[in-house]
């Protein structure tokens, strides 16, 4: 716009256009090939996110639920996944590291039951001693049923003096004899 010297309210305006058909069609293909491009990026992503859940993700996830339950109740077997990758090997892995351990499991428990029994009972006779009587004696179940108990307590006099003099196998040879 410019002035007319003797105006200063009106103004000559001169506009100057060229068609530009060339820039208008590169917009619009610039803007289809976005589309384009973020349509391709947009289903590449998700048929990664779909191979990598069925074939990484989901198997992955099989196994955690597997330990856990095998944590919580080690009569719960773990399957074997049957592939021939790592996640195969770590499912191999898991499945030989939970028999073991159920294997250790019930060893511990036999072992400790072995070590109650003998705990509990006297190695000369093979009678429940003053451990056991006291861990009967705990329980809560004892004092609420409704039976009758007495019991008998045997003190041998200078018993120490015959396992001092003669040991504790030459005592229980000769009680066996007699």
């Amino acid at each position: 716009q410019l002035p007319f010297v003797n105006s200063s309210t009106k103004f000559l305006r001169l506009s100057i256009s060229q068609e530009r058909t060339y820039f208008q069609e590169f917009i619009m293909a610039t803007r289809y090939s976005l589309l384009v491009i973020i349509v391709i990026g947009l289903l590449s992503c998700l048929v990664s996110l779909l191979i990598l859940k069925n074939v990484l993700v989901n198997p992955i996830l099989i196994l955690q639920r597997q330990a856990n339950q095998f944590g919580r109740n080690q009569n719960q077997a773990i399957k074997l996944l049957e592939r021939n990758d790592e996640l195969g090997s770590l499912s191999a892995s898991l499945v030989k590291m939970a028999a073991d351990l159920n294997d250790s499991w019930w060893q511990l428990k036999r072992e400790r039951n072995e070590y109650m029994d003998a705990s509990y009972t006297d190695a000369l006779t093979g009678l429940n001693n003053r451990r056991f009587m006291e861990h009967f004696l705990a329980t809560e179940n004892i004092w609420q049923s409704q039976q009758n108990w007495s019991f008998l307590i045997l003190d041998i006099d200078k018993f120490k003096s015959v396992n001092d003099r003669l040991g504790h196998d030459a005592v229980s040879y000769t009680h066996l004899r007699a």
